[in-house]
């Protein structure tokens, strides 16, 4: 683990669990003559010592196990710290946002309700059973999956991730999926195709000024039909269509603050 990246050597250990049940903090001391080293640690049953041996630690690397995890998922965009320390942006999937979240504690409700709350389709990713636990108190109607049941680790350090049950679960927003049934090849189907991505760019824009204070950039015709699997001239015929007057206002004002903030 250490060659794959995974831990690091850390300082050693400033505390000792003791076979009497109790924590016991460590004391080094030098002898004044000889310059030896000697290490103890006080516990309720005493003094103990210990070999500094026995006090190494070795930190997992969490930038590197997040970027593995990431790829395992098949994300190919590198992770964002969202929360430093806490919380990591995968990117999206199936139309929904997808976030890793390392560690919690109660002091994180604040700032983790404030992220997660104006997302509700998001897909939350814990690191262990005990982060899912805060996770589904703090944002319960959030779709949230236990990674250490779904991660697994061979024996050659090869980070997978079982996506089985995550596809299962996750499908594009009900209002989303709904509205993609127009069918293809019509005109009027691909401007309410379109009127969809832009009024989804307008939340994902304000949840990224929220989280970071930046607007996203607008997408460009290219990247739009793309989106909705047609070509770019047609997303063009449609941004001029008599009819298409919500996606021309859309299109016209999506790099807007104001309009994006007051929200569509």
């Amino acid at each position: 683990m250490l060659d794959a990246g995974l831990i690091v050597s850390g300082p050693y250990a400033t505390s000792v669990y003791c076979d009497c049940g109790g924590w016991g903090e460590v004391f080094w001391s030098e002898h004044p003559k000889t310059g030896a080293k000697r290490v103890v640690y006080r516990c309720p049953c005493g003094v103990n010592p210990v070999s500094p041996e026995e006090l190494l630690t070795w930190p997992v690397a969490v930038p590197t196990l997040v970027k593995r995890i990431s790829e395992a998922m098949e994300f190919t965009a590198p992770p964002k710290e969202t929360i430093p320390s806490r919380v990591w942006s995968f990117g999206r999937k199936k139309r929904r946002e997808f976030y890793f979240i390392t560690c919690a504690t109660n002091q994180d409700r604040n700032s983790f309700q404030g992220l997660f709350v104006p997302q509700p389709t998001a897909v939350l990713l814990a690191a262990t059973a005990a982060v899912q636990h805060y996770l589904t108190e703090w944002v319960p109607g959030h779709l949230i999956f236990n990674m250490e049941t779904l991660a697994t680790l061979d024996d050659s350090c090869r980070l997978s991730v079982d996506m089985g049950p995550i596809l299962a679960e996750v499908e594009p927003p009900p209002e989303l999926k709904k509205k993609s049934t127009a069918r293809r090849g019509n005109r009027a189907a691909s401007i309410e195709k379109l009127t969809d991505e832009l009024k989804e760019h307008y939340r994902t824009s304000r949840d990224n000024y929220y989280a970071t204070g930046e607007l996203l950039p607008r997408p460009t015709q290219a990247d739009l039909a793309k989106r909705i699997g047609t070509r770019q001239d047609d997303v063009s015929r449609c941004l001029n269509d008599p009819s298409a007057v919500m996606l021309k206002l859309l299109w016209d004002q999506a790099e807007d603050i104001r309009e994006i903030l007051n929200g569509n």
